[in-house]
């Protein structure tokens, strides 16, 4: 006999939370990649890739972290 499939779930208090979370960062990493481009000392176009790039591998292994952690809870169940 086959397994019953699994329906999906709908997103948690606590995972819309979390989305709110990586959307507030990505716009402040946006802001501060904006002001750094705009000072006055230097307009390098490195500048604000530099800042995108760390909250992009910040962002990334919070996410990778934050799975691996929600695949563990569900084959312990």
């Amino acid at each position: 006999m086959s397994e019953p499939e699994k329906l999906p779930t709908p997103p948690t208090k606590s995972s819309r939370a979390i989305v709110y979370v990586f959307a507030g960062l990505i716009l402040w990493a946006l802001i501060i990649a904006f002001g750094a481009f705009q000072t006055p000392a230097s307009t390098d176009y490195r500048r604000p890739l530099i800042v995108i790039a760390v909250m992009g591998f910040f962002l990334g292994v919070w996410w990778w972290a934050l799975r691996a952690k929600r695949i563990k809870s569900q084959s312990n169940a």
